[in-house]
């Protein structure tokens, strides 16, 4: 179900949302507080990591970061990786979809929807950066549109992601090789009516790299008071993170063949800077929740992926700059009946968000300066969504699962290159079902869902333009890109052991490709996925404990022009952790991952080896020092982090070659922390 109203003067769509005018002070794609654990005739539902959702205790759990985006590493199933600067967002992927930076996986923090829309480097850029680790409660997540609260992104799942309110004043450092260095500084401070929390973290990086210093210079701060009584909670949140940083992109696999190191960075000039701040307040009174948002965010990127393919003089050098205003927020309501066929949940809700985007440039640069500007211009998108979801408890075992979502969106696109009066406009909304029924006994689940999913396109391409080749994003593209997910999943606790099986299938209106030569975002035709994911738990007493994670996954194009594989598509990811926790704090965990191979063409001639990471982090609390140990790439893999298929050509080479272009995994490193608690 859709409607589409178009229109060629400014702002004459918002007559079609006059319905959705007294909401325009809300935001799209936020979500309340995490909910307590629902108790249905004295049981609690598992609330523990699952294949298909689950919740994670941030606090409580050593993750050892290397990046700070590997925190979505906590989802089950999920991979992160990078392919450039460690200042841009990551990679990600899920359920056998390369996630790009974010596109079809959504992600809030503090309820601020973090993908951004029509973003100057891709489609749902999710730069998670400006996280402080340590100041974080819990993640929620979700595996496909089973939750009406989740729209736009959500395809393939979401997290969502909380603050603490409280944490022990503390001072701690962190060193290690190439450079690295990170102070923290936080704490939480008494008042008459409630807790006043601060945070400020600075870290710098030089890196593995040859031919630059990465020369990282990370600073976050956050301030968060926060009032908790018995039928009421109330937060003011301000973060503020700034970053600049060099950029070792991908290197062509003929130089490593040639004796070049595979830590070599091609172009001296790559790299960027960016900042981000945002205010937040969130308010619960007993059946009601309300949040509202404003950041703003600007990146300056410059890149290099094919050297001397397109320019042999100057090079191929490019400049990229999204410079955001958002805000917005949600307000929702939770209520419970009694009917005649039993107990009755109900949520439904009101979200709005804003993005304004001015500019979004695209040019030709050498070493950061700008020779041509290919495109810039000036973006307005307006969403409004209206949710309702219900639980309806038939009996002390089985329940049923509805809900009903409708996003509408309306946008602007201005050409801010020729200052010509070229405003293009348009507006579409779409309607979105969820269902499910569920079996529950005192040691097991066992649910049956069906949900539509949603993710927007970015407005250059939405918008009718001309076919150029200065205009990569030229063609008509519909708003709204629909995925449709049945999930059969299976959750048991058995005394020591915990397990989760899902077998899912999800087909999508169009697939989203990253092509890496361009640093685009392309629309491709239809796609289906079908996969099995577990999870597995033993705790063999309270000290020890072991987890397996696996995710298999068949993706495929429906009528392809060239071969039916999913450029990127991870068919396999397999996790396995092991754990020790002593009853004086001695904490100690080893971690293995493995990515399968994945085709890097659609017909999947050119194909990535399987790669391995091995870690472990060795910690403790003596008195009021801790201390911590965390070794990355134990083994030294020379696996590649991030690989990918196309032409480039050297400044010595007379023609293109089609070559694999690798980003290595960082070689074996040892990072020691000490916090002092006050």
């Amino acid at each position: 179900m859709a409607c589409t109203v178009k229109r060629h003067r400014p702002l004459r769509w918002l007559s079609g949302l006059g319905c959705f005018a007294p909401f325009l002070l809300l935001a799209d794609g936020l979500h309340q507080m995490p909910d307590e654990i629902i108790v249905i005739h004295g049981k609690k539902l598992f609330q523990n990591k699952g294949a298909q959702a689950g919740r994670v205790d941030l606090q409580a759990e050593d993750h050892g970061l290397l990046r700070t985006g590997d925190i979505l590493e906590s989802v089950p199933g999920l991979a992160v990786s990078q392919h450039s600067g460690s200042g841009k967002a990551n990679q990600y992927f899920l359920r056998g979809v390369n996630l790009d930076h974010g596109t079809d996986f959504a992600t809030s923090v503090d309820g601020i929807p973090v993908n951004a829309r029509s973003h100057g480097h891709g489609q749902g850029y999710t730069d998670l950066n400006f996280l402080i680790p340590e100041l974080l409660a819990q993640l929620d997540y979700q595996k496909g549109p089973v939750d009406a609260r989740s729209g736009d992104f959500a395809s393939a799942g979401s997290a969502q992601m909380s603050l603490t309110d409280q944490i022990d004043p503390q001072l701690g450092v962190t060193v290690g090789p190439f450079g690295y260095r990170r102070l923290l500084a936080a704490g939480t401070l008494k008042t008459a009516e409630g807790h006043w929390l601060n945070g400020a973290e600075a870290q710098s990086y030089d890196g593995p790299w040859q031919g630059i210093s990465e020369d990282v210079k990370k600073y976050n701060l956050w301030s968060r008071y926060s009032e908790d009584t018995i039928d009421s909670y109330l937060s003011l949140t301000l973060m503020a993170y700034q970053n600049q940083w060099n950029a070792a992109d991908q290197i062509p696999a003929r130089l490593i063949a040639a004796g070049v190191s595979r830590f070599y960075a091609p172009d001296e000039g790559a790299g960027g800077d960016s900042y981000r701040y945002s205010l937040s307040s969130q308010w619960q009174k007993e059946d009601w929740a309300l949040h509202l948002y404003a950041l703003q965010s600007r990146l300056n990127l410059w890149s290099d992926f094919t050297y001397f393919l397109h320019d042999p003089v100057a090079g191929d050098q490019f400049y990229q700059l999204d410079d955001r205003r958002q805000w917005g927020g949600e307000l929702n309501r939770q209520s419970s009946h009694f009917a005649g066929f039993g107990q009755w949940h109900h949520q439904y809700g009101l979200q709005v968000r804003v993005d304004n985007i001015a500019p979004v440039t695209l040019a030709q640069s050498q070493n950061r300066q700008t020779l041509a500007v290919v495109s810039t211009d000036s973006i307005d998108q307006w969403s409004t969504a209206i949710f309702s979801q219900q639980q309806w408890l038939l009996s002390d075992s089985w329940s049923v699962e509805t809900g009903l979502r409708y996003d509408w969106m309306a946008l602007e696109v201005r050409d801010l290159l020729t200052r010509a009066d070229n405003t293009e406009q348009l507006a579409d909304g779409i309607a979105s079902v969820r269902a499910g029924i569920l079996y529950q006994t005192d040691i097991q689940r066992l649910a049956l869902r069906y949900g539509q999913g949603l993710h927007s396109n970015d407005a250059r391409g939405i918008i009718e333009q001309s076919a150029t080749e200065n205009m990569p994003w030229a063609g008509a593209q519909p708003v709204w890109s629909r995925t449709r997910h049945l999930e059969l999943s299976w959750q048991a606790a058995v005394g020591k052991w915990q397990t989760s099986v899902s077998l899912w299938h999800m087909l999508s209106a169009s697939e989203l490709l990253y092509v890496a030569d361009a640093a685009e975002t392309e629309l491709q035709g239809a796609s289906r996925r079908l996969g099995i994911e577990g999870t597995f738990e033993y705790q063999w007493n309270h000290q020890w404990s072991a987890g397996v994670e696996y995710a298999l996954t068949k993706a495929r194009l429906d009528n392809p022009a060239e071969g039916p594989y999913i450029e990127g598509s991870v068919p396999g990811i397999f996790v396995a952790r092991l754990r020790y926790h002593s009853h004086d704090n001695l904490q100690w965990q080893l971690k293995i991952r493995q990515l399968g191979p994945r085709p890097l063409d659609s017909a999947a001639k050119q194909q990535t080896a399987s790669g391995t990471q091995v870690s472990m982090q060795f910690g403790g609390l003596w008195q009021q020092l801790s201390w911590r140990l965390e070794f990355y790439n134990m083994l030294n893999s020379k696996a590649a982090d991030m690989q990918y298929f196309y032409e480039s050509r050297l400044a010595s080479e007379a023609k293109p070659v089609a070559d694999r272009h690798i980003h290595p995994l960082e070689p074996s490193m040892l990072r020691l922390s000490l916090s002092y608690m006050f």
